[in-house]
């Protein structure tokens, strides 16, 4: 049976992306701003126990300009993009959530790596932070990672160990109905 409430990419949102991250950084923290690295992807892998179906995607906005943003998911294994929003221009107020609509999907039970790429330096969206002792390879471990010249979302991803900035994209998967 799909989920019917809303996935949010966090510590606290996918257990398994959870338990990892506190086995490589003893705690979580709350949600922070990072500076951005203009048309970097940031990627973390997540693992679904069961099927999802959404229908929406979206990110949290902090600073709100005439920048844009694209969401995504991509399949672990074959790195290929399942469904992204496309390049979509930020709005709303700072703290909110943006969501885009997407073609329904349905992820099966498995890994996925969630996206985010950003256009600009001058905008920011929220990202789950890591604490002071986060590393290029805890964040590895923690399956995060990072691509250069990846704006927008491309078919293929390409992701390296984090050097850019170390942090958890907070991607939003909303179900049908939301």
């Amino acid at each position: 049976m799909a989920s019917k409430i809303p996935f949010v990419s966090t510590m606290i949102g996918d257990f398994a992306f959870q338990k990892r991250a506190l086995h490589e950084f003893g705690s979580a923290t709350a949600a922070s701003n990072l500076t951005w690295v203009a048309n970097l992807a940031l990627y973390a892998e997540i693992y679904l126990p069961e099927s999802y179906t959404f229908t929406k995607i979206g990110w949290m906005n902090d600073t709100v300009g005439a920048h844009n943003i694209d969401v995504g998911v991509y399949n672990s294994r074959t790195l290929q993009k399942i469904r992204s929003a496309g390049s979509t221009l930020q709005a709303g107020s700072n703290d909110t959530m943006q969501t885009v609509s997407v073609t329904s999907t349905t992820l099966p039970a498995g890994r996925y790596l969630l996206a985010l790429a950003r256009d600009t330096t001058l905008s920011t969206a929220i990202f789950s932070g890591v604490p002071s002792s986060a590393t290029t390879a805890k964040m590895s471990n923690a399956r995060c990672f990072e691509q250069t010249s990846a704006f927008p979302l491309p078919a293929t991803a390409a992701p390296v160990a984090q050097t850019s900035i170390l942090g958890i994209p907070v991607v939003i998967l909303l179900p049908p109905g939301w």
